[in-house]
């Protein structure tokens, strides 16, 4: 629990959201990526595809519609050759909402943008090193490179969205990590209990 409450990460969620409350999202996760295995590569999507999956009790495109900031943090470094993030720029899409292409989710968990729209638009991807963070939000176009070393590529990424309207799947699986009034924040062990 320490990375989420970590000072540095909240200062940034509160200054881009704008607010003293904040959630942890529901998605966060331990990312292994494994070399020479596809079914590790994330293909191109935005956040707010998934957020726009229907949940049950709210409407899709207002969950696609919230600011979800994502913290993408590389515990090695990386590279356009081994498993570096990309990222399209909101300059050059538009800051677009792009309709989901099915990249066989049954089987994958996977949407995406279309070949098409990954086509259209130029890529950028960094080197980045431990310590390092790369932050976008739910309409970022984003996927991995592929992962061409002889290692396990591992990062993490933790997203952070507003108490006053976090998505519905950040309520259900997330917590309640700044409120101004104490009471509200969540605790570890009440957290991991509904979890279990």
């Amino acid at each position: 629990m320490v990375i989420f409450h970590h000072p540095t990460l909240l200062a940034i969620a509160e200054q881009v959201l704008g607010t003293y409350g904040l959630n942890v999202h529901g998605i966060f996760n331990a990312r292994p990526q494994l070399p020479g295995a596809p079914w590790t590569d994330t293909p191109w999507h935005q956040d707010s595809q998934y957020w726009g999956m229907n949940y049950g009790g709210i409407e899709p495109d207002t969950e696609r519609q919230t600011q979800v900031l994502t913290f993408w943090i590389p515990l090695q470094s990386v590279d356009a050759f081994t498993g570096g993030l990309q990222v399209m720029s909101k300059a050059d899409t538009g800051d677009a909402l792009f309709d989901n292409h099915d990249y066989d989710y049954e089987k994958t968990g996977f949407l995406g943008l279309t070949p098409e729209s990954i086509a259209r638009f130029p890529h950028y991807s960094e080197a980045m090193t431990p310590g390092d963070l790369l932050i976008f939000n739910q309409r970022t176009p984003h996927g991995v490179n592929p992962n061409r070393a002889e290692r396990i590529r591992w990062s993490m990424d933790v997203r952070y969205e507003a108490n006053k309207n976090a998505t519905l799947i950040g309520r259900k699986y997330g917590f309640v990590v700044q409120n101004s009034d104490k009471a509200k924040e969540t605790l570890f062990e009440s957290w991991r209990t509904r979890r279990s």
